[in-house]
């Protein structure tokens, strides 16, 4: 009977001590908020989810790449360099703003630049935010302030050291034909100002998951970069703003098509 009465006294005491030490918390190793010392999951944990985006040179519905030609009743275009930086990159909703990037290179000739990958909370968007070109603290910098590799760093061959400096922000190198007669000659036109920033937002709902990662692809659609140019007007080779320069900046804003 005593050795009875000992061990309903001991059962209650672990029963008492496991129900008094409950730790509510996420007890899931797999969420981003999990608590190792909680014993009791609460429904408060927290995951990440994952999108991928992709960005597409297009003529209209056509993809395109290096060397290929935009054909138009006005003129033949055969592209050869494309380079342009988008920043402060972010998704965007009526609730909050997520920051992706700081500055990314699009270039047609790395590879590794035409798609972005970021690990983020559990969200719904509204639409994806970027500005075409640097704001005016990034373009004050030089590339000495940054690793070689980095989007602003010496690898990239972006930054004109005139007076006064500046980052390239749009780079289109190519040959054009305005007489459709197979008679190419070279154009260049190199966009840099800090007066040429441009934003860009495209709205489509965006839901970053943790079970279904999100995938989107922005066309970039060169055929619109030349709406309204006169290829007979030259574009100085120079960091200041003039009227050519605005209207391919306009053009270029308007080019992103996300899907």
């Amino acid at each position: 009977m005593k050795i009875s009465h000992f061990f309903n006294l001991a059962l209650f005491g672990l029963l008492l001590t496991f129900f008094s030490c409950k730790e509510p918390g996420c007890t899931d190793d797999n969420a981003i908020n999990y608590d190792s010392e909680a014993n009791e999951d609460d429904n408060s944990c927290l995951y990440n989810g994952s999108i991928n985006i992709d960005f597409r040179l297009v003529n209209g519905n056509q993809a395109i790449g290096k060397y290929d030609t935009i054909h138009s009743q006005d003129y033949s275009f055969r592209l050869e360099k494309i380079k342009f930086y988008m920043s402060n990159i972010q998704l965007k909703s009526s609730d909050e703003n997520k920051f992706l990037s700081e500055a990314h290179l699009f270039d047609i000739d790395n590879t590794n630049s035409k798609s972005l990958v970021f690990d983020l909370k559990e969200g719904t968007f509204d639409s994806l935010y970027f500005d075409l070109g640097l704001n005016s603290e990034q373009n004050s910098t030089t590339p000495a302030n940054y690793d070689v590799n980095h989007p602003l760093g010496l690898n990239q061959n972006t930054f004109w050291a005139m007076e006064p400096s500046s980052y390239i922000f749009v780079m289109i190198e190519g040959k054009i034909d305005t007489l459709l007669g197979d008679d190419y000659y070279p154009l260049t036109y190199h966009l840099a100002h800090s007066d040429l920033l441009r934003n860009v937002a495209l709205e489509k709902p965006i839901n970053i998951s943790y079970e279904n990662p999100s995938n989107i692809i922005v066309d970039v659609d060169l055929s619109k970069i030349f709406d309204s140019v006169d290829f007979s007007d030259d574009l100085p080779h120079q960091s200041t703003n003039n009227k050519l320069a605005r209207l391919l900046m306009d053009n270029f804003s308007t080019s992103f098509e996300i899907h």
